[in-house]
């Protein structure tokens, strides 16, 4: 087979799958959010259900992994990598709390180091400058944490040699391009696509809402799909790296003289 048209073939089931697993979470979610919290039981009723969507999300994106790995899905690999899912997304989740924590002070640092620059240089390094500059650096480092974090944890779902395997991925170009794809799909075209509007009547807004929904998650799940591929690739890479080279050192089949 063409290996453009298995690239693109292995694209469409994966993203399927992303699609299955995101629908059977966004079902749980809707589930969780119905539930009440009138007394203690119903409470604890809550807690152990978002565990157990948290564990699912786990457990079928380790799985996920797995396949575009060509690894067997067995339990044994399974537990560590729900674990390891869970821990990014917990870190990714307070390293971006912490960086909109500081965010909030954009604007008293910019304008103070506006106002610390020469007169001379205000004009380049302006407020409006500086305001950008701020952001684009949150945003570098909120994405960058996020792809070192998927990174880590894809090497422990696949159970490699977790230094060998994270420096493949890590120094791998296709991957961090995949993560700059992924970031404006994720984080710039969802926004846009979200919070537009048509403003034609409920009924119009609400199948726009549905079809906007749909679409955000057919390209987000394509793009994870990508992703995904991207690590194999460099994971895989890895290991054939040194295979065929020839043997150091040859037997002697003749006596030196």
């Amino acid at each position: 087979m063409n290996p453009s048209r298995l690239i693109l073939r292995n694209t469409v089931v994966v993203a399927l799958q992303q699609v299955a697993l995101a629908t059977v979470l966004f079902l749980l979610i809707v589930g969780w959010l119905h539930i009440p919290d009138a007394n203690a039981l119903e409470v604890l009723i809550s807690i152990l259900l978002i565990l157990l969507i948290a564990v699912i999300g786990g457990a079928g994106e380790s799985a996920i992994a797995l396949r575009v790995a060509g690894r067997p899905i067995i339990l044994r690999g399974l537990i560590p990598g729900t674990v390891a899912v869970i821990v990014a997304a917990v870190l990714w989740y307070s390293i971006s709390l912490g960086v909109d924590h500081l965010s909030a002070k954009t604007v008293l640092w910019a304008g103070y180091l506006n106002s610390r620059f020469p007169s001379s240089l205000r004009s380049l390094f302006s407020f409006e400058h500086l305001f950008q500059w701020s952001s684009w650096l949150e945003n570098l480092v909120c994405w960058g944490t996020a792809g070192f974090l998927t990174a880590a944890a894809f090497v422990v779902i696949t159970r490699d040699a977790f230094v060998k395997g994270l420096r493949a991925i890590l120094w791998s170009w296709r991957y961090w391009l995949s993560v700059l794809l992924f970031a404006v799909v994720g984080g710039v075209l969802t926004g846009k696509l979200m919070g537009w509007t048509p403003g034609h009547g409920l009924r119009v807004e609400a199948f726009s809402l549905m079809a906007r929904m749909a679409l955000v998650i057919v390209l987000n799940a394509a793009t994870i799909a990508l992703l995904l591929q991207a690590m194999a690739h460099a994971v895989v890479r890895s290991h054939s790296i040194g295979m065929d080279e020839p043997a150091t050192s040859q037997p002697r089949t003749a006596e030196m003289p």
